[in-house]
């Protein structure tokens, strides 16, 4: 549908908020969307994987200090 379309242009695009707001909405519409569910979860997947490279940049640069 029109939602995980969005999604996935949104999510390619790195706007992960926004990717997830209109997977969101395809679950709403069929919560046994495979393909939403799918794109949640590497959303969600990036999120953590940012934070944490975020976490151990800033970590290493205070040690540098």
């Amino acid at each position: 549908g029109d939602y995980y379309g969005r999604g996935d242009c949104y999510r390619h695009q790195g706007k992960l908020d926004e990717a997830m707001a209109e997977y969101s909405q395809a679950l709403q519409l069929d919560p046994k969307f495979a393909g939403a569910c799918w794109g949640r979860g590497d959303c969600l997947l990036a999120q953590v994987s940012t934070s944490i490279i975020f976490s151990y940049i800033i970590t290493s640069d205070e040690r540098m200090v």
